[in-house]
Order: structure tokens, then C-alpha cells, then sequence
């Protein structure tokens, strides 16, 4: 859940959307350049280079900044100009695009939020262990790093999905990796019978369930 490129060009692709601006034949590096080089607009106007505050400026500036950005497209799309009439009767729309937030648990939290599920071993071959699920729970009660998460999902209804919040469909991304990441586990320990047959038909299922919901939900937001 942490910032990574695919967040620069959804944008990307959202805005060529809204203003309906052909991307089919740009490759996926060129996508990635340009959604790092929207962002660095983004930031010009945006003094604590916080992308959701692009909301919070005047819109004049907004207006500013959306006519930049949609120059720079239509420049490395080889496509017409958008109108500034055209940019000023969708730029509320444009501004929910820039400022959506994607990035809920960074990496620093992550590693903090690791640091406190493991605990060192002695007179082991191993160095760590996790804890158990007992010490998770008391540790639950107190640790600011555990409180951070419950504070981004425990009122989430997971029953909607769309890309103005995008903690559910990145849960669910979450869920479809662990369930990969088990059945390449039981790989390795297939003689254990780490899982049964039937348990790993069940997550796959689950996890082409969650897959389908996801293509159903990124088709719907076109």
C-alpha cells in the first residue's frame, strides 16, 4: 500500500479519460514518464507537496495547474489543446483525480509495523519468530503503529468499491497476493501437506472472485 508509479499513471489515465484524450498506442514507460512529470506539476502548486491538498487550493490555481498538466498530455499525446472553457467545466472532476489518495500505509509504517510483529530468537538456526497471536492482541491494545491501520479500516464498508477511495480494491489486491504467496509456500513444503487440496481450491476460487471484482469495478469508473 505504499506509493509506487502505478499511482502517477492512474491519474494519467483518468484525465485522458475525463478530457478524452486517446492513449492506446503510448507505451508503459512513456506512461510512467508522464505520470511522474504530472506530479512534479502537482507539487509545483502545492507548497507541502501533499497531493490531496490540491482541493484545498484557491481555484484559480487549481484551474492553473489542470491547464498545465493537460498541455504537457496533450503535448506527449500529440493530441489538440483542451480548451480552457473545456478544463474550467471539469475541474472539480480533474482536481478528485489529482487528489484521490493511494497511498494509506507507507513503507516507514510498514517497517515499524513489522518491527513490532516479530521477536528475536536465541539458541535458534533462526534469528526472528512471529508473535503470537495472544502478545498481537495485547500489543493491539497500546501500539501507535497497530492503532495507525485501525484508524484507516475499522469503519471501512467494504461492500463499496471506487477509485476516489481505494483502500477496498487495495485490501483486496492484499488478499490476492497472500493467497499467491500460500500457494507458493506449499510448494516448498509439499510433502507436509502445509494445506489441503481442497483449502487451495477454495482461495483460488476466492481469489479469481476478487480479480473479478476488481476488472468489474475499474470497468464501471471508465
Amino acid at each position: 500500500m505504499a506509493d509506487g508509479s502505478h499511482v502517477e499513471v492512474s491519474v494519467f489515465e483518468e484525465l485522458c479519460k475525463l478530457f478524452e484524450i486517446p492513449q492506446k498506442e503510448i507505451t508503459d514507460q512513456t506512461r510512467q514518464q508522464i505520470g511522474v512529470e504530472i506530479e512534479k506539476i502537482v507539487f509545483s502548486f502545492i507548497p507541502d507537496q501533499i497531493k490531496k491538498n490540491a482541493s484545498t487550493i484557491k481555484e484559480k490555481e487549481q484551474l492553473k495547474m489542470v491547464e498545465a498538466i493537460m498541455n504537457f498530455i496533450s503535448d506527449k499525446t500529440e493530441s489538440p489543446l483542451i480548451e480552457k472553457k473545456i478544463i474550467k467545466e471539469n475541474l472539480k472532476i480533474a482536481i478528485d483525480e489529482i487528489a484521490r489518495e493511494f497511498c494509506w500505509i507507507y513503507r516507514d509504517w510498514q517497517s515499524a509495523i513489522g518491527d513490532e510483529m516479530i521477536i528475536a530468537l536465541s539458541d535458534s538456526y533462526r534469528s526472528f519468530d512471529v508473535i503470537g497471536f495472544s502478545e498481537f492482541m495485547n500489543k493491539h491494545e497500546e501500539n501507535k503503529w497497530l492503532k495507525k491501520v485501525d484508524n484507516l479500516f475499522s469503519n471501512l464498508d467494504v461492500s463499496i468499491d471506487n477509485r476516489f477511495d481505494t483502500r477496498v480494491s487495495q485490501i483486496k489486491l492484499v488478499y490476492i497476493s497472500i493467497i499467491e504467496l500460500i500457494k507458493e509456500l506449499n510448494l516448498t513444503i509439499e510433502d507436509e501437506q502445509a494445506i489441503s487440496n481442497k483449502g487451495l481450491n477454495t482461495l483460488t476460487e476466492f481469489k479469481n472472485k476478487l480479480k473479478a471484482d476488481l476488472k468489474s469495478t475499474a470497468a464501471n469508473n471508465v
